[in-house]
């Protein structure tokens, strides 16, 4: 008589999610293709690694307080069948990559500009995620009648480009 043992679940491959990765995000580990094959239910366990250093979250999400700019992160996820459990499978390792920055809100000015005006992009409040490495190039884009302008990339806009009626955003 033979007796059949217990095969070991196996993970095909393991995911980290968004790709790239920026330093808001909430990072998300999948293990792809679970298989057992005696056909039991699987149970998945995860670990995260942050720069070579296991850390304490073990579940398939890693929020933003976890890790900052450059650093590189990978997930490893073990499968267990209720008796045994399978190799650990690891992700490709990821590295942080910068959140650009954020403005507020950008508006023309004058806000009731007639067809001599030059006109102005004035922007709010620069946000910017990772301020340790904030340098900031500003890059402007004009639309008139729900046309971009190309070449008008600077601050301001020559009157000679819109005209009476005519609607403008930057």
């Amino acid at each position: 008589a033979v007796m059949i043992l217990n095969g070991a679940p196996v993970i095909a491959r393991v995911t980290i999610s968004p790709d790239p990765a920026r330093t808001e995000d909430l990072l998300r580990c999948t293990a792809e293709e679970v298989v057992d094959p005696g056909g039991d239910a699987t149970t998945v366990t995860y670990r995260w690694l942050v720069n070579d250093e296991p850390i304490e979250p073990t579940t398939p999400t890693l929020g933003s307080d976890y890790f900052t700019l450059a650093d590189r992160v990978l997930c490893e996820a073990m499968a267990n069948d209720g008796e045994v459990d399978g190799a650990p499978v690891r992700s490709a390792e990821t590295t942080i990559a910068n959140t650009p920055p954020t403005l507020t809100e950008a508006f023309v000015q004058p806000v009731s500009p007639n067809q001599e005006n030059e006109l102005r992009c004035a922007v709010g409040e620069v946000v910017d995620p990772d301020p340790e490495h904030a340098m900031f190039l500003m890059t402007y884009t004009w639309t008139v009648n729900d046309v971009v302008l190309e070449g008008a990339e600077g601050e301001t806009l020559d009157p000679s480009q819109f005209g009476r009626g005519d609607t403008v955003y930057c």
